[in-house]
């Protein structure tokens, strides 16, 4: 997977529906889930869930959200396939790329050459091509991808010339960089980097071709999010996922802080059948752990032939420990369409996405409600397309049409306003003439806002829910293959508009009837750890919903913004904890709030138009409103806090205070109650008071407070529980609240810090032997027939106690059937390791074969799954160095070795404080190693501020490190990572924060700001 970031939901095994050669496919972004309230380089939790991944339901679902952060996947009819584009292409691209003889030469950047020439070509926006940048965010791709290579470009942007100091490992020299103002400039710049790295960096350990990938997809960063080149590796997933060759389970699963959860099973599949729900926390797989496990990797795990079986270990609320599901694979079939006559004979149909059915399937559920109504007929059709990705742009428009009898449904138009393509409704394919009212979240994108834009401004359909996900960009795929490696680019070609040429980047699909989802629900008990949580309120956790205006580099949309609501209802939703998941065929409906209020709206209409529809509404969403306002009130009211609504002043005069667990800070892993105080230092009550935090930390990001009704004179206190995950680092962090009522009318905002002490975190070595006493003839060599059990004894050597550190062995590459991995004996944990103490496990396997080499390769993993560095594994990015690795060279015939791994120590002996009066900082130690360390690098957020080689020739034991930078305001975080000559890795994170020009006060202090 290319890019992560960061939720993604990920259906585990679906059947492929439609043919990969379709061309006419509507982008379909993947399940976004909540963001936090502020943005930044830094990721917090909360937007890592939206790294969305389809595992299951269809073809083009799986297509873009399963590889890549809210990408989508679709092409445009006027370009055709993309060998048409070629053709037109023809004196810039090979004709048969194929046909390049000789091997793969990373300077020749074969595939850059002709990435730009597409670029050059078909991009959307030219103006948004800057190759000067382009140039340096690939600099800085190949920078984060390959810890020795530093590429530091100094010197004015603007001038002619620039200096490139270029060091790899232990290698430095200077390149004078030209002016880069065109595409060809950039290909010969790169190109001079490409051959010093071609140069210093060993094939074997470092694939060039991968370097060429990052260099080609940091280039492409500066375009948009959309726009990606798919390495082979991905590039065949989405061949998979087209071909629909491969069975799966049926669950859609996103990633929590880090934690693999299932959204929903899809009815009648092999998760379904074995009883997995909602909110289930996939804990291993096969006996293998999951956290901070990559979509990409768990999606692969779960798929596999029809009728072979996978093991989930799977923890649920109400479960004493974690429980086992093996599960039968089967060929997953699409979601389907599918409908039900509601009271009033109006009807109701899901479609939970475009795959290439859901045009017939919805003629299907229309004939049977028409049935169903009798003779009168349907009064109306509530159409749900909530959180429904998109999918093929060929079923929305057949879709549309069946409501519409004349007009655009949608307009796709290419770079600089060119070849504009039109669909147009006919009113032969029109049979629904009644009212329509259709759901939308803001998770509904692509295909389905191409549905929803089309009945909106053709005046056919109400838009009741939430401003939708807001993609109107369109992507076409170019197949590259070189040498039997096949790989493709994905690149945004056109825009599509919807009836009146508006433009729906960015602001979506605007709601006519806006519902406004709160949750008000007391304490509840949190039974694995006998505490309870505080109360359990928002009233804007839907705000946070990531939509396609969060994308960093996301195109620009130069229209105005969407127009506002007609109308807006808040309604008090089911716990999402418990109740609130996404939508499938087996929810009852006759219970949903937001299903129930468009079917009223349908009944309450006297005419099929938009117009009309809305007219007819008023009453209904009044009394809605005010009903549903009442359940809150009351809500409210036991919690203890006075809901009633008046006139609050302009701005709210008044002191804040914070108080933090019992001692000051927030402590990492514990339950720490945070209670803010508000004192009403005005003359006029204020009512309906709340605060929602914007923070660097994470915990503390995107928190809201209730306080209700604050007389003057009076204080309101409001606690909320926080968990901070274990191994969150030590940091000072301002966090700022803002002020308003229910209906986020702004009264004043306050700043204040907040201090987190992390807690020293464990460093674990381990020795491994085998033993073929048990279940082979005990010579200690290993034999064709023989189980062998590899003991592994584990040693503490950080200064803090561990949390759960999970061993695992797993089977290298080419081993093949040659050897079976024992499945109740995979895996051990070993749990709360004080420093200084051992512990010893058991693995085992099998020998069934002997490979014609001889060998038999074997990997022993090693992942803390809670107390690890949370701020470089998490914040700082760095997942890929999470996990530690061993491979055994094993062979038939030859005594198992014994081996100890020990990863290098990070000794820090200058660390700047927690929060620094100065803009420049050091941070300064040593790293040590058992067999020698191989590098030292340091970062500063994503930028790498120095490298420290080990030496040439001999390795060193011990290799001292410092480096300075100038910090940033707010949170800075630096980043230690060391390498050593076996291949084990460890991290040592700090933050730094530093004031803004205003003065952040103490923990619980009076305010800083008024």
């Amino acid at each position: 997977m290319t890019q992560n970031n960061p939720g993604e939901s990920t259906d585990s095994g679906a059947g492929g529906t439609g043919p990969s050669q379709d061309v006419n496919t509507a982008g379909d972004a993947p399940r976004p889930s909540l963001r936090p309230a502020r943005a930044g380089p830094i990721l917090s939790p909360m937007r890592a869930l939206a790294h969305v991944a389809a595992v299951g339901t269809i073809t083009v679902l799986v297509l873009a959200g399963y590889q890549f952060f809210q990408t989508s996947s679709a092409s445009v009819a006027s370009l055709g396939p993309a060998e048409s584009v070629s053709e037109g292409l023809s004196g810039l691209i090979p004709r048969d790329f194929a046909s390049i003889s000789g091997s793969y030469r990373l300077s020749a950047l074969q595939n850059l050459g002709r990435t730009q020439a597409y670029v050059k070509e078909a991009y959307v926006d030219p103006e948004r091509v800057d190759p000067a940048a382009m140039y340096r965010a690939s600099l800085e791709a190949v920078e984060r991808a390959v810890p020795e290579v530093v590429l530091r470009l100094e010197g004015d942007p603007a001038a002619a010339n620039q200096r490139l100091y270029v060091q790899v490992g232990h290698y430095r020299t200077q390149l004078t960089v030209k002016r880069i103002t065109e595409l060809g400039g950039l290909e010969d710049e790169l190109q001079r980097v490409a051959l010093i790295l071609e140069n210093h960096l060993e094939a074997t350990e470092h694939p060039h071709q991968d370097i060429e990938y990052a260099l080609i997809n940091g280039a492409l960063s500066t375009l948009d999010p959309h726009s990606v080149f798919l390495p082979p590796e991905s590039a065949g997933k989405m061949e998979e996922d087209n071909e629909g060759e491969f069975g799966g389970l049926g669950i859609t699963i996103q990633s929590h802080d880090g934690q693999l959860t299932i959204e929903y099973p899809l009815e009648d599949t092999p998760a379904f059948r074995a009883g997995l729900q909602a909110g289930d926390k996939i804990m291993k797989i096969d006996g293998e752990g999951t956290l901070n496990m990559d979509l990409d990797e768990a999606v692969s795990k779960m798929r596999g032939p029809a009728n072979s079986t996978v093991t989930l270990t799977v923890d649920r609320a109400g479960f004493s420990l974690p429980r086992d599901f093996t599960i039968t694979r089967e060929m997953i079939k699409p979601e389907r369409a599918w409908g039900k006559l509601l009271e009033g004979n109006v009807g109701y149909v899901r479609l939970g996405s475009f795959h290439a059915q859901v045009a017939t399937q919805l003629e299907e559920e229309l004939s049977k409600l028409e049935r169903e109504a009798g003779p009168g007929g349907l009064r109306g059709l509530v159409l749900d397309m909530r959180e429904n990705p998109g999918g093929f742009l060929h079923q929305a428009v057949q879709v549309a049409d069946k409501f519409l009898s004349s007009g655009t449904i949608v307009s796709t138009v290419e770079r600089n306003g060119n070849n504009r393509e039109s669909k147009e409704a006919r009113d032969s394919a029109t049979d629904v003439r009644y009212p329509v009212a259709v759901l939308m979240s803001g998770n509904s994108a692509s295909a389905a806002e191409i549905v929803a834009g089309a009945l909106r401004n053709d005046e056919r359909g109400v838009i009741v829910g939430e401003r939708s996900f807001g993609k109107g960009s369109v992507q076409n795929l170019y197949p590259f293959s070189q040498a039997g490696v096949n790989s493709k680019l994905k690149l945004t070609v056109a825009r599509y508009l919807t009836p009146g040429d508006f433009s729906i980047q960015n602001t979506g699909i605007p709601a006519d009837i806006e519902l406004q989802r709160s949750v008000v629900y007391p304490p509840r008990e949190i039974a694995e750890l006998n505490e309870m949580s505080g109360p359990r309120v928002s009233l804007f956790y839907r705000d946070r919903v990531v939509r396609e205006a969060d994308l960093a580099g996301h195109l620009v949309n130069e229209e105005t913004a969407a127009p506002a609501s007609q109308y807006q209802v808040r309604y008090l939703a089911p716990d999402p904890d418990v109740d609130d998941a996404p939508r499938t065929d087996r929810k009852d409906v006759t219970k949903d709030f937001e299903v129930l209020l468009a079917r009223d709206v349908l009944l309450a209409a006297r005419g099929a138009r938009r117009a009309e529809v809305l007219r007819d509404a008023h009453s209904v969403v009044v009394a809605r409103e005010k009903s549903e306002s009442a359940r809150i009130e009351e809500a409210f009211s036991a919690l203890g806090i006075d809901w009633g609504d008046c006139a609050n002043p302009a701005t709210a005069n008044v002191d804040l205070s914070l108080a933090v667990g019992s001692g000051g800070v927030l402590v990492p892993g514990e339950l720490t109650p945070i209670t803010l105080s508000v004192t009403n230092r005005g003359a006029a009550p204020l009512c309906r008071l709340l605060a929602t935090t914007e923070s660097g930390n994470d915990t503390l990001d995107g928190v809201e407070y209730y306080f209700g009704r604050v007389d003057p004179g009076k204080t309101r206190t409001y606690t909320v529980k926080v968990r901070a995950p274990d191994g969150y680092p030590s940091e000072d962090s301002s966090v700022d609240f803002a002020l308003s009522d229910d209906d986020r009318t702004p009264l004043g905002s306050q700043s204040l810090l907040v201090s987190t002490r992390g807690h020293a975190l464990p460093r674990y070595a381990w020795s491994t032997s085998f033993d073929d006493r048990g279940g082979g003839d005990g010579d200690g060599v290993l034999e064709v027939g023989e189980t062998v059990v590899a003991r592994v004894q584990v040693e503490n050597l950080g200064e803090g106690e561990g949390g759960v550190a999970s061993f695992s062995l797993r089977k290298g590459e080419g081993v093949g059937p040659a050897v079976e991995i024992v499945r109740e004996r995979g895996s051990f944990e070993v749990k709360k390791l004080a420093p200084g103490a051992r512990e010893t496990g058991e693995l085992s396997f099998r020998v069934l074969a002997a490979p014609e080499s001889g060998a038999l390769p074997m990997t022993f993993r090693v992942m803390e799954t809670r107390r690890y560095d949370y701020g470089a594994i998490v914040k700082g990015g760095f997942a890929s160095y999470y996990t530690q690795e061993e491979s055994f060279p094993l062979a038939v015939g030859v005594p198992a070795p014994v081996s100890r791994r020990e990863p290098p120590a990070i000794k820090l002996s200058n660390v700047p404080p927690g929060t620094s009066p100065e803009r420049q900082v050091t941070l300064s130690g040593v790293a040590t190693d058992d067999v020698g360390v191989r590098d030292v690098v340091v970062y500063h957020g994503t930028r790498k501020v120095a490298y420290f080689g080990g030496g040439d020739g001999t390795p060193l034991t011990s290799v001292p490190f410092t480096a300075s930078a100038e910090l940033e305001e707010g949170n800075n975080l630096f980043v230690v990572l060391v390498r050593d000559e076996s291949g084990l890795t460890s991290t040592r994170s700090v933050e730094v924060y530093r004031a803004p020009a205003r003065t952040a006060q103490a923990p619980g202090g009076s305010p800083a700001t008024p």
